[in-house]
């Protein structure tokens, strides 16, 4: 893996939740790549001095460990895959509910009555809702399954007033070491991809580099806080991202799947609110605070090295 340095004089200890996963995974190593001392919460016996355990559905976290640590800084990921289920169930839904609601309330109030410089829990631009123009981080929210899960999810972080509390709400994460880019282009060995539905649905999005640096940007800039949208802002509509990966992987052809076949397969919900959502988010507070992104294309998430 290769990670390009920023320079940093923060020797911050950091807790992440969600560090086996695909952005946890990296982000991980590029924080510890920039001086950070990185412990990770694990649901079975650690393996080392930074890893601690814990299991928020029984409401148990090895405190005396988590006392010793001292630690500065807390990033939540945690929370079930949007997409690994075909349909989503009631069971479903409230998996991915509950592992981010009940998880986030869990280990936000492990931290409320110690002493925190900053607390940053993930959300998603889904939050606006599934069929958005343009959306800000004061734009208002919609009521579908994902806005009303990122709305409790926000509303869940209970960490005391003097707790610096950021939200990171998550474009599309694109990398080549998986997430979406592994799901689009699980058909590139039979040279064609598919494109959902028309295609028109605009896709806010962000390489996993980038936002690794943007957690770093908010690490290291005190007055940042509240609601930071980490997507780029470059718009992308899925049939030109498709199309992009297509002439990438030199696939000869793209497929159409018409909407009512995807009704079909993965049900109208998850179809509407999540395989078809059509989002157009401005990274207004990024932008504020002067941030600079380095991948714009997507060629250029792809060509990361994860």
């Amino acid at each position: 893996m290769t990670i390009a340095k920023l320079n940093t004089d923060s020797n911050y200890k950091i807790l992440i939740a969600g560090a086996s996963g695909f952005v946890g995974g990296y982000l991980s190593k590029f924080l510890e790549s920039h001086g950070f001392e990185i412990y990770k919460l694990v649901r079975r016996k650690p393996q080392n001095d930074f890893e601690i355990e814990w299991d928020p559905s029984k409401q148990f976290i090895d405190t005396n460990k988590l006392n010793n640590s001292k630690i500065s800084c807390v990033i939540n990921l945690s929370g079930a895959s949007l997409s690994k289920n075909l349909r989503w169930t009631k069971n479903v839904k409230n998996e991915i509910y509950t592992s981010r609601i009940n998880t986030t309330k869990f280990l936000s109030e492990i931290f409320k009555d110690k002493k925190l410089d900053l607390f940053i829990s993930t959300s998603a631009i889904g939050i606006y809702g599934s069929q958005i123009e343009k959306a800000y981080e004061n734009s208002s929210f919609d009521g579908d399954f994902l806005s009303k899960v990122c709305q409790d999810w926000e509303k869940s972080v209970v960490v005391n007033s003097q707790t610096r509390v950021v939200f990171t709400r998550f474009g599309i994460v694109m990398g080549n070491g998986g997430g979406i880019l592994k799901e689009l282009t699980k058909t590139k060995f039979l040279k064609f991809l598919a494109i959902l539905g028309n295609g028109k649905n605009k896709i806010s999005w962000i390489s996993l580099y980038d936002l690794s640096r943007a957690i770093l940007f908010i690490i290291q800039n005190e007055k940042i806080e509240g609601a930071v949208n980490l997507v780029n802002p470059y718009t992308i509509t899925q049939e030109a991202l498709i199309k992009s990966l297509k002439n990438y992987y030199k696939c000869y052809f793209t497929v159409k799947i018409p909407k009512l076949f995807l009704y079909l397969i993965f049900g109208k919900e998850k179809t509407n609110v999540f395989l078809l959502s059509s989002q157009k988010v401005v990274p207004q507070k990024l932008l504020n605070f002067s941030f600079n992104w380095e991948d714009t294309k997507i060629e250029d998430a792809i060509k990361r090295d994860f």
